[in-house]
């Protein structure tokens, strides 16, 4: 799901600029985008969670992506009266998290002796979004300031300074790029 921001924000522009490029977009669990990576299949890794055998990968960018809870404007759950979301907030409420995302909360939330009612953990964020889009649940997903969500839908921070994931473009330690790769990268690099 973190592609469809990655086309809007950088590929569309860069295709104007190359338009004879072809892409293939892979929109894989962290071990599968790791494995692609190392085998060759692609040459770019965007992660929003730590990319599996780490040393084995070079990070060009980073930026911390905090959670976010996002609930239907008419929820049942959680009302818009307060400028944030406290974990203890979540408490007792159906919670529709990314997978990405799912590890950290879960621990987070054990260490704060927080016990979440998690309707559903999602492959991606856009199937966690959904379910609040259809207001089932609160979804709990990473998100950049500039994320936009549908207009049906309200985004609270949670004030956790413990809830935020590294977004990363990465790619093999070593490995030449193809030219292709590398003008993406260079251009990447210019525009974030």
């Amino acid at each position: 799901s973190m592609s469809i921001n990655f086309i809007k924000n950088f590929l569309s522009d860069f295709y104007r600029e190359f338009p004879h490029i072809n892409y293939e977009l892979y929109e894989v669990p962290i071990d599968e985008q790791t494995q692609q990576l190392l085998e060759g299949k692609t040459e770019i890794g965007i992660a929003n969670a730590p990319l599996k055998q780490s040393k084995r990968f070079e990070t060009l960018f980073s930026r911390k992506e905090r959670l976010v809870a996002l609930f239907h404007k008419d929820s049942p759950y959680l009302k818009n009266d307060k400028p944030n979301i406290l974990l203890d907030d979540l408490e007792d409420i159906p919670l529709c998290l990314s997978r990405g995302c799912s590890e950290l909360f879960f621990s987070v939330c054990s260490d704060s002796h927080i016990f979440p009612q998690v309707m559903s953990i999602n492959t991606t964020k856009l199937s966690a979004i959904a379910w609040a889009e259809k207001n089932t649940g609160v979804a709990i997903v990473p998100a950049p300031a500039v994320e936009l969500f549908p207009a049906n839908l309200v985004r609270k921070e949670i004030k956790d300074e413990r809830l935020f994931l590294e977004m990363t473009l990465s790619i093999v330690k070593g490995r030449e790029l193809s030219q292709v790769a590398q003008t993406f990268i260079n251009y990447y690099m210019q525009k974030k």
